[in-house]
């Protein structure tokens, strides 16, 4: 019956198993409270060090840049040319691909706990009437 109940939210609200077994474990309020925080938290420090990183890439870009121009392609650049193209994939990930993602999952958890907290109102307000009568 409980297992059941389990697999039901699970479907109505698209949860993974793994976010099942911690909400099963922490209870839905702490889960969503701290998911929601670590991706505030999260989302704060990676997009400072993205930026920081894209300031700093550009000086290496024109080096490379103003190589390729001068020289042209060769073979000793092409180390520098590699790392230069890692970070800025990473850079870019962060921003069009991991960031949009975390704030869809953010407004998802947000909508979530509104959801908790509601039914803890509605529970209370039974309560109470029942307890005022």
């Amino acid at each position: 019956m409980i297992r059941d109940e389990f697999i039901k939210q699970q479907k109505e609200k698209s949860l993974s198993n793994r976010e099942m077994e911690k909400i099963r474990k922490f209870g839905e309020r702490a889960f969503y409270t701290t998911q929601i925080n670590n991706i505030v938290n999260y989302s704060k420090v990676l997009n400072f060090s993205c930026i920081i990183l894209s300031v700093m890439l550009v000086l290496p870009v024109f080096m490379l840049v103003v190589g390729f121009i001068a020289d042209g392609f060769s073979s000793s650049v092409l180390l520098y040319t590699i790392i230069v193209a890692v970070i800025l994939f990473a850079v870019l990930g962060w921003f069009f691909i991991l960031k949009p993602m975390w704030k869809k999952k953010l407004v998802k958890y947000k909508n979530a706990l509104e959801q908790v907290r509601e039914k803890e109102i509605q529970k209370q307000r039974q309560i109470y009437n029942k307890f005022v009568k």
